[in-house]
């Protein structure tokens, strides 16, 4: 539905061209045919203004003014500058399909983040969307709940299973997962497997067989 209002105002866009000669055309003359060209000379018109102040109040005036390119992950090396040298570390040393654990967030945040930008699996994406997308709640549910276990929970074997369960073979802990989880349990990585990459406060974990 979301989708299909994009195409339809684009296709309104294209049509009231057309409407507005055929409504001109097939009116006879009179005072009703000329206070509607009125009305929808008024209407057009309003319609072409909005870009000028859509522009501006999404992008606001100045960030607009200094636009920094179309490079994707511009923002995660503004923000998140850790988070960023681990997508380069890992997009350059992991090959495959390898799971990649992440904190679980809401939609539109910048949550999710490292499989975003990697284009590696993890446990669970934006919990909203995913429940949207698969019409109910339950598996969705599950999975947050069990990611919050992976990285609170102070029961080393529920933790080992749950990442067996999962196939998860690196834990990345940053500062998206310590504010998402305030009891995270970091020390059990260690007991499980080792660390492969620190950079300020982000670092990965490879889960050991």
């Amino acid at each position: 539905m979301f989708k299909l209002t994009y195409q339809s105002f684009i296709m309104f866009s294209v049509l009231i061209g057309y409407v507005f000669v055929r409504l001109r055309l097939s009116l006879a003359k009179g005072p009703f045919k000329s206070l509607l060209m009125v009305i929808y000379l008024f209407l057009i018109t309003s319609l072409l203004i909005y870009p000028t102040y859509s522009i501006t109040g999404y992008y606001g005036t100045l960030e607009f003014k200094n636009y920094k390119g179309l490079y994707g992950l511009k923002f995660l090396q503004k923000l998140y500058p850790d988070d960023y040298a681990a997508v380069l570390w890992l997009n350059q040393n992991l090959s495959g399909q390898p799971v990649v654990l992440e904190a679980v967030g809401d939609s539109y945040t910048d949550y999710e983040r490292i499989s975003m930008a990697t284009g590696l699996p993890t446990i669970e994406g934006w919990l909203v969307h995913e429940w949207l997308w698969r019409g109910s709640f339950d598996e969705p549910g599950k999975r947050a709940s069990e990611v919050q276990q992976i990285y609170e929970s102070p029961n080393l074997q529920a933790t080992k299973d749950f990442l067996s369960k999962y196939k998860v073979e690196y834990v990345l802990v940053g500062k998206m997962e310590k504010n998402k989880y305030p009891n995270l349990n970091e020390e059990k990585f260690l007991q499980m497997g080792k660390l492969i990459f620190s950079q300020g406060e982000t670092k990965i974990y490879q889960v050991l067989p």
